[in-house]
């Protein structure tokens, strides 16, 4: 089965097969800047690289029987010792399948389970995507869109959540026309992506030496912990782009007829909430989601007495991690989990290190459902109010007082 990328790629190769063969396609999209260069070529040769190969070949171009195999597939070569053919690989995918292999802990267990739910998730699918297909169209600014990160991300929310609600609809939803009419509507809410897209640039890049420092030392000490191969695949989500409402929980809500479901409608359709991101840091960005996602079932399940206790210890499990999420309450109100706070995310997920744990860990299914009824054991506040205690354990006493210890 042709991963997303490639399908992706697919989608944008299939219209300019009428007109170019397969090499002049390969330079095209290069010279469009929408692709790196590894996604079509193999290093600095000519040779084309296995995504494209196969996103020419899905898009239906005609290919010889090849001997590349993928981008994670190798190349068929002999063995000069055993005579046979064998896969190779570069250095590169070597990196990266043993990337596959040993980065795979909860946190990122987690997120391939989003991404096979979720396929809109998958790094330089949908956004590549986009950008090829708003190429030559131009920012309110008069500069190319496509460059506009705040813009493309406007859009991307947008699209994302068109798609989560109707994926038969996608390549429709994907076309430049529907594109530039999210554009259109995101126009209002520029200032607020604008501020996010520099806050995200303060600190991966163009800050303090100091704040960016600190930034790559933490994920190059998260890549170990979790024994990941090339700490470059954590320094890029250092700071991500966080939707306080998440748009996979609320969605379901929404398919689910739930309760509170017209203000997850709202969050998940009106332009204004989903131009709305908080700068999150990677890894707590992404151990937020399955938290969302039980809260959101527990309350809908009748079988899972939810209390407002409970959704306050989950409160204040983020406002200590310096993350927000917003879902309807008990009441299908509007309800805000957390506080969005990046100095605290900071702190948090470093405190959380030096004990050699991730953000959140512990805090599964069952015992997140065992905290939202008001769960206690042993004269102890639930279990999430345990775990948040041993990650906190050298905060001062006013903090600890601020997060309801």
């Amino acid at each position: 089965m042709a991963s997303l990328a490639v399908k992706a790629l697919s989608i944008v190769v299939k219209p300019l097969l009428k007109k170019f063969n397969k090499r002049e396609i390969a330079s095209k999209l290069l010279k469009t800047g929408n692709y790196n260069r590894s996604t079509l070529f193999k290093g600095k040769s000519d040779r084309f690289a296995g995504t494209f190969h196969d996103a020419y070949k899905l898009a239906g171009g005609k290919v010889k029987l090849g001997k590349e195999s993928g981008a994670m597939g190798g190349t068929w070569r002999v063995d000069p010792i055993t005579g046979k053919l064998k896969r190779f690989h570069s250095d590169v995918t070597k990196g990266k399948l043993r990337e596959a292999t040993l980065a795979s802990p909860k946190s990122l267990a987690n997120l391939k389970s989003q991404q096979i739910k979720d396929p809109t998730l998958v790094e330089g699918g949908i956004e590549g995507l986009i950008k090829a297909s708003l190429a030559g169209e131009k920012s309110s600014l008069g500069t190319a869109l496509s460059a506009d990160k705040a813009s493309v991300k406007g859009i991307l929310s947008m699209a994302r959540a068109a798609m989560l609600r109707n994926p038969k609809k996608r390549d429709q939803i994907l076309r430049a026309s529907s594109l530039k009419k999210y554009n259109e509507e995101i126009q209002p809410y520029l200032t607020q992506l604008d501020d996010v897209e520099r806050q995200i640039r303060y600190w991966l890049s163009e800050g303090d030496a100091k704040d960016v420092a600190k930034i790559k030392q933490l994920m190059t000490r998260y890549a170990e912990l979790k024994k990941s191969v090339d700490p470059r695949y954590w320094h890029a989500r250092g700071m991500t782009w966080g939707h306080p409402a998440g748009l996979m929980a609320n969605i379901k809500n929404v398919k689910a007829k739930g309760l509170g479901a017209d203000f997850s409608d709202y969050l998940t359709s009106h332009p204004k909430s989903l131009t709305r991101y908080d700068p999150e840091i990677g890894p707590l960005n992404i151990g937020k989601d399955p938290i969302d996602m039980t809260v959101m079932e527990s309350i809908r399940d009748p079988n899972i007495p939810v209390t407002r206790k409970g959704l306050d210890k989950i409160s204040d499990i983020y406002e200590g991690a310096g993350v927000r999420s917003i879902m309807p309450s008990l009441t299908g109100k509007r309800m805000i989990l957390g506080k969005h706070d990046l100095i605290k995310q900071i702190d948090y997920l470093m405190k959380a290190l030096r004990q050699n744990r991730g953000p959140f860990e512990g805090l599964n299914k069952k015992e997140l459902q065992k905290l939202l009824t008001g769960y206690k054991a042993g004269g102890l506040v639930g279990l999430g109010s345990r775990i948040l205690k041993k990650l906190t354990k050298k905060l001062s006493r006013q903090e600890l007082k601020m997060m309801g210890q």
